[in-house]
């Protein structure tokens, strides 16, 4: 039997203090509380506080106290520690994975790191994380678009997959190709670098690079080709 309930959050609060350690907690102009499942529907402003620390905003949702699930759509905004994400709509899932649909946006000033696309999947214990559709990420290292881009920021392993365009300030290095995986051993790594495969084409300082792969490394000025390659050097003509 189900219950509707306007601007009573205080007392879903109260409810499940008695069964949880840290209570979870949601507020909404309007929500409707299954006793029997546990799950509230909220529609209208809507706020949930889970007991770790995530804040989601939106425009209706659902949540599950009993599996600390939840999904909001409309104008969503997360927040938890260093993370900041937008999205037309989110899930929550209780293993700590993230989902976002509709023109997704991941900050993480940790980093930091920016990431962006139709789709998101992120989790944020592991790091992992898969974007689909106008994939883009970004680090203080430069930046990778692709249709889908998936890895892991916190070991630092990044792949981009059917047709990439990168910028790699650092290198004074910019291109495209095939795919692209960028490595580095963690967040404070030295050691990173950048491989381009299939139809590798990259411009630094004015010099153009062509090759079946092209190698870029974080800590040196050099770019590295493997098979047959091509190289045009930029002469100053004045």
């Amino acid at each position: 039997m189900k219950k509707t309930y306007k601007y009573l959050w205080i007392m879903l609060f109260l409810i499940f203090s008695m069964s949880t350690v840290s209570a979870d907690e949601i507020t909404a102009d309007s929500l409707t509380y299954n006793g029997k499942s546990q799950i509230v529907t909220a529609t209208g402003n809507v706020i949930i506080q889970n007991n770790e620390g995530a804040i989601i905003t939106g425009n209706e949702g659902e949540y599950n106290f009993i599996t600390h699930t939840a999904y909001i759509t409309g104008n969503v905004v997360y927040e938890k520690d260093s993370i900041h994400m937008t999205a037309g709509k989110i899930s929550l899932y209780s293993d700590h994975t993230i989902h976002g649909s509709g023109h997704v946006s991941i900050e993480d000033s940790s980093g930091p790191h920016l990431l962006k696309g139709e789709e998101i999947t992120y989790q944020d214990e592991t790091g992992f994380g898969k974007i689909i559709g106008n994939a883009y990420y970004e680090s203080a290292k430069g930046y990778l678009s692709a249709p889908q881009i998936e890895g892991n920021i916190k070991e630092i392993h990044i792949e981009a997959i059917g047709g990439v365009t990168f910028s790699y300030p650092a290198q004074n290095a910019e291109g495209r190709s095939d795919t692209a995986v960028y490595t580095r051993s963690g967040m404070n790594g030295t050691d990173g670098q950048l491989v381009l495969t299939g139809a590798a084409h990259v411009i630094q300082n004015g010099n153009i690079f062509d090759g079946p792969e092209l190698i870029i490394r974080d800590n040196e000025q050099i770019v590295e080709t493997g098979g047959r390659s091509t190289l045009v050097i930029q002469t100053d003509k004045s």
